[in-house]
């Protein structure tokens, strides 16, 4: 098996032994080289082809954008030939249309298991990969959504919770076992949000909204993942319609069964945000087209 060449840049050593620990547990073959700084980046890539650039925004000196600059001006065949780029905010508005096809987002915090995941979906084509810079959604929509999230569990269900991964999917494909999917429509946009459990993430989630001890999903609590699914939507409308738009939504549907899926009604990409709590992950989806 060929070698692939990894370069993982930034400033932060505990970030960087994390990152190469995830990379060399993912993929046995791969070689990875540290830089810990962008201009220690681009030195090490004057001198080295590199199969992935991992590449921190935010640092000192020479930071994340200035590397991404500086790319373009080294000999082609210096170029990584993938970017995955690390930020605690989606920064599609930051895109190179000379790099664009190259670069791949994963926000921060991140785990092990994103990680992972983007090593094996480009060296083993297993898994699929973050955001590229060239989806076309509207990342302040998809913003609007996360942050409502954090604040209707935290406050609903006294349970915080962090964003995992980020990355696009094929609409309709297996969800969990309890969802719930609100059709949203405007004079620019149509589409729907979803939100998606597991048995063990959704029951702990529920007992704390209810102050109940149920120990599988029933009728009596399956309509909790509607509210939230209406509390997110609530939320995330202020800060989406004050910027001109006009969302407006219909009555979700709940879905239930053991690895159900979901169906969107919409055909436009499939923005997928895994979410990390201490009683288990979940997700919410968002498929939005303008019209």
């Amino acid at each position: 098996m060929e070698k692939k060449y990894v370069l993982v840049a930034d400033d932060e050593i505990g970030v960087r032994a994390a990152i190469k620990e995830s990379i060399q547990d993912s993929y046995r073959y791969a070689m990875v080289l540290e830089a810990i700084d962008g201009a220690d980046a681009i030195k090490k890539m004057n001198l080295q082809k590199f199969e992935l650039l991992i590449l921190d925004l935010n640092m000192p000196r020479f930071d994340g954008r200035a590397v991404l600059r500086a790319i373009k001006t080294l000999p082609k065949d210096n170029r990584p030939k993938k970017i995955l780029v690390i930020s605690g905010e989606m920064v599609i508005e930051d895109r190179d249309e000379e790099l664009s096809k190259d670069i791949d987002f994963l926000p921060k915090p991140f785990s092990h298991e994103s990680i992972r995941n983007y090593i094996l979906g480009i060296f083993e084509k297993k898994v699929a990969p973050p955001v590229s810079a060239t989806s076309s959604f509207d990342v302040s929509i998809v913003n609007a959504f996360i942050e409502a999230t954090f604040e209707v569990l935290k406050t609903m269900a006294q349970t915080p919770a962090t964003k995992e991964a980020l990355f696009l999917r094929e609409a309709n494909m297996v969800s969990g076992d309890i969802s719930a999917i609100l059709s949203i429509r405007s004079t620019s946009h149509c589409g729907s949000l979803a939100i998606s459990f597991g048995t063990e993430c959704f029951l702990g989630i529920v007992n704390r909204m209810l102050g109940e001890s149920f120990k599988q999903i029933n009728a009596e609590n399956s309509d909790a993942v509607a509210e939230l699914c209406n509390q997110i939507f609530g939320v995330a409308k202020k800060n989406i319609n004050a910027a001109g738009n006009d969302l407006q939504p219909a009555i979700p549907s709940v879905v239930t069964g053991v690895n159900h899926t979901i169906t969107h009604k919409t055909h436009g990409q499939c923005v997928v945000v895994k979410f990390n709590t201490d009683v288990g992950t979940f997700t919410i989806e968002t498929v939005m087209e303008k019209i």
